[in-house]
């Protein structure tokens, strides 16, 4: 099993490369994929062609939100809480032949998520490791990782924009790894859309970090988001899931 865990400030295209990955994972017959989609926004979900409330797939916290309201039926609310969310969770599970997805879904309450991650974080746990690969699509930013929805991970995929910002993301976020006790084998630094050619220089020096490529601008990529068409049906020749599949095909994965 390899678990690989998408990051980078919003809007660099973590999304993206986090879909193109389960299509090359997918294409390549490696085994069964599991899609985490930790961003409350479920543009990864969108993007894999998946449209939860139409296909009656409610997210971690839809349940959580269920629960606490008492909106459950009494043979489940009666159950340990535990219990009633790993109830409600398995019989509304995302499958299908491809991959299966889990998405943690928009804040349900006032406050912080910590509700929402630790009961997804004992759900993974216990799901993981039914699984060849598992490819999760973080919330922008890098208070997420404080959350620590993963302790052990094979593989921490950072896609950075041309800001200095993004720069200095990396270094911080290798910082609050450590400091959360996150443990993982490599960190993978990739160029998102928008950065050119000629500022991936500056990026082959990010430390410890191996920068693999970068993810060119794709009009097929623009279009299918546009009109909200899953990315795993883009033609082999498209640049984006040529330079995805390159990439992945430089790591240990």
């Amino acid at each position: 099993m390899a678990i690989m865990v998408v990051t980078g400030r919003g809007g660099v295209g973590k999304s993206t490369f986090a879909a193109l990955a389960i299509k090359h994972f997918a294409e390549k017959g490696g085994g069964r994929i599991l899609a985490v989609d930790a961003d409350p926004d479920t543009s990864l979900a969108e993007m894999l062609g998946v449209d939860l409330e139409a296909a009656g797939i409610r997210t971690i916290s839809d349940l959580l939100y269920d629960i606490k309201k008492k909106k459950v039926s009494d043979s489940v609310g009666n159950l340990p809480f535990t219990e009633q969310v790993e109830y409600l969770f398995h019989n509304e599970f995302y499958e299908s032949k491809k991959f299966d997805l889990v998405a943690l879904g928009t804040k349900w309450d006032r406050g912080c998520y910590c509700s929402a991650n630790n009961t997804l974080r004992s759900i993974m746990e216990g799901l993981v490791n039914g699984y060849d690969y598992v490819v999760v699509d973080s919330p922008g930013g890098l208070e997420h990782l404080n959350r620590k929805l993963f302790s052990d991970v094979d593989a921490i995929i950072q896609i950075v924009d041309a800001s200095k910002k993004a720069r200095a993301n990396l270094d911080r976020s290798r910082v609050i790894l450590g400091e959360v006790g996150v443990t993982f084998k490599y960190v993978y630094v990739v160029a998102g859309a928008g950065v050119p050619e000629s500022m991936e220089e500056k990026l082959t020096g990010t430390g410890s970090a191996e920068y693999l490529g970068r993810i060119p601008d794709d009009e097929a990529v623009m279009a299918a988001n546009m009109n909200g068409d899953s990315l795993l049906d883009l033609p082999a020749d498209s640049p984006a899931v040529r330079a995805v599949s390159e990439i992945l095909k430089k790591t240990e994965l």
